[in-house]
């Protein structure tokens, strides 16, 4: 994953590929599946996963700009002194 994704999404990308792996090594061990459909199963998830990081670290990407561009700082400062 590049550096650019967000960290939460990279942590995904890690814990769902590491127990998509480990699954697919289970099942290979137990001769339900031969090598070549584990690493082509593996392939198509990762995949599927990158493609679905990509489009959820667009959406993060676009709303961090909407709310920057958005965010009313002076009026969140007036309640912040209203308030305390």
């Amino acid at each position: 994953m590049p550096l650019t994704v967000h960290d939460r999404l990279r942590e995904m990308y890690l814990f769902l590929g590491s127990s998509y792996f480990l699954f697919l090594q289970y099942l290979f061990e137990k001769k339900l599946l031969s090598e070549s459909e584990a690493r082509r199963l593996y392939q198509s998830f990762d995949e599927l996963i990158v493609m679905l990081i990509k489009q959820q670290n667009e959406r993060v990407i676009g709303k961090r700009s909407e709310n920057l561009e958005n965010e009313d700082y002076l009026q969140q400062i007036r309640m912040l002194y209203k308030t305390n």
